[in-house]
């Protein structure tokens, strides 16, 4: 663990064969203030899951009629609640794995629901079809992927500090790589990163140090 101000920058690597280990640290009060603000200068805006829902209902209820949206409608709640019950029977799990193994490596998979195939069906062609009938929700999908995309390269951009593995150099300039910098990271790579950074981040707000400048 190399110290970078009164943070800590760490190594990470991938866990598939060959990949590059990684340098980075988690992202200062500064620098996150700067993401935002690049952000917003992208005009990528925070798009909730549950916006993207309300569109795809009004979406059966505008272009349906009365009995297939109704149809509709209650396979997206049966999903909604199939996802929220499974959650809670996996933490369930986890939670008991932990006390009675001290680990949760063995807590078993819960089993979905015997009709969970059928809605899942039911579930993404409408989602298809809704994405043609119902430019609301259009946008609102492409508004989500598209922050989902910018967020995730400008948290890369800025916690990267450097690599081992990879032939091309990491340059920084300013607070964060470059875009041919970025570029050099294999794709399978990025969205990972990207993780990694922002669980860093979480973990080290609030801490001593937290608005200073890491070095590069």
């Amino acid at each position: 663990m190399i110290p970078v101000s009164a943070r800590a920058r760490i190594m990470v690597q991938p866990e598939r064969p060959a990949a590059p280990s990684y340098a980075i640290a988690p992202l200062t009060l500064l620098e996150r203030t700067r993401l935002e603000a690049e952000l917003y200068r992208l005009g990528a805006r925070p798009v909730s899951s549950e916006d993207v829902d309300a569109e795809l209902r009004r979406a059966a209820e505008h272009c349906l009629d009365a009995e297939d949206a109704q149809s509709v409608v209650a396979a997206l709640d049966r999903y909604q609640q199939g996802l929220a019950a499974h959650a809670e029977a996996r933490q369930r799990a986890i939670d008991a794995a932990i006390r009675e193994h001290g680990s949760p490596e063995g807590a078993v998979e819960p089993p979905w629901p015997e009709d969970w195939e059928q809605v899942l069906l039911v579930v993404d062609r409408w989602r298809d079809t809704a994405l043609r009938l119902w430019q609301p929700y259009a946008d609102a999908v492409a508004g989500q992927q598209y922050y989902l995309a910018v967020y995730a390269q400008l948290l890369v951009r800025y916690g990267v500090r450097g690599w081992e593995g990879l032939e091309a150099p990491c340059v920084r300039r300013g607070d964060m790589l470059t875009e041919q910098s970025y570029q050099a990271i294999p794709m399978l790579d990025r969205l990972w990163l990207a993780g990694e950074v922002a669980r860093l981040t979480r973990l080290d707000e609030g801490t001593a140090g937290n608005s200073g400048s890491p070095s590069s």
